[in-house]
């Protein structure tokens, strides 16, 4: 979890609560312009606070920056299906034509 403080924004928490309500924030930053549609607002400073905040963890070597597995899981052998709904809506095998029902 990553916050970054814009002063014009609708909500601005202070650390120590971020802090007790997140226990795996590991950036919390104030900046001094901005506001709650920094991204349209400042791209270039949000665009920075979001480097910085993926920065520990690429540092670290973690997989969150590892591309999913194919089917969406990051654990090998996983087909990535939860057993519910239709797997595969909208796709088209191989072997059938495209636009083919099956």
């Amino acid at each position: 979890m990553a916050i970054t403080v814009f002063p014009e924004d609708v909500h601005r928490p202070p650390e120590t609560w971020a802090r007790r309500a997140y226990r795996n924030l590991i950036y919390f930053h104030e900046v001094d312009r901005g506001g709650h549609f920094a991204a349209w607002e400042q791209p270039e400073l949000f665009a920075s606070e979001i480097r910085a905040a993926f920065r520990p963890l690429r540092k670290a070597g973690t997989d969150v920056a590892r591309p999913l597995e194919k089917g969406g899981s990051r654990e090998t052998g996983s087909a990535g299906t939860s057993g519910t709904g239709s797997s595969g809506a909208g796709q088209t095998s191989p072997s059938t034509p495209s636009g083919t029902q099956h």
